[in-house]
């Protein structure tokens, strides 16, 4: 999947901004492949701009049918982590295993909804912005 921020931020990616009100939203697709078995790893990659901390960061998935709504779609419970960011500037890393597929199932289109929960008493703890430069999907297949 390929995530965009938009122009003139100094880093490639998406920009979290730090909003206390609401998790902070961004998506990506892909198509699950046709000898998928039912597993699903997501990496993050991301880095704080100017500040240290952990960011609360959340996984969700849906795979819409061809008879579904698509919009909005209806994601699965969210898997949770939380990503050290001790030196501004600089890339770290979240694995999550096992993230939540129910109703997936091969040759599915599957979105990916990636959120930042800066809320208060989530955790969170960075005072500025975060950005999310990658994500790597792993599924297991025959």
């Amino acid at each position: 999947p390929y995530l965009s921020g938009g122009v003139g931020y100094a880093y490639p990616g998406y920009l979290f901004a730090q909003d206390i009100t609401k998790i902070d939203y961004i998506y990506a697709t892909s198509m699950l492949p046709s000898n998928w078995t039912g597993t699903l790893n997501v990496t993050l990659v991301g880095l704080a701009g100017s500040s240290t901390g952990n960011a609360a960061l959340q996984v969700a998935t849906s795979c819409p049918t061809p008879t579904s709504a698509v919009e909005p779609p209806t994601y699965n419970t969210a898997s949770t982590g939380t990503m050290s960011l001790p030196t501004a500037s600089r890339m770290n890393t979240l694995s999550l295993t096992s993230v939540n597929v129910t109703g997936c199932s091969s040759n599915s289109i599957l979105i990916v909804q990636v959120g930042r929960n800066a809320q208060s008493g989530s955790g969170d703890t960075i005072t500025g912005n975060m950005y999310l430069l990658g994500m790597q999907l792993q599924w297991q297949h025959n």
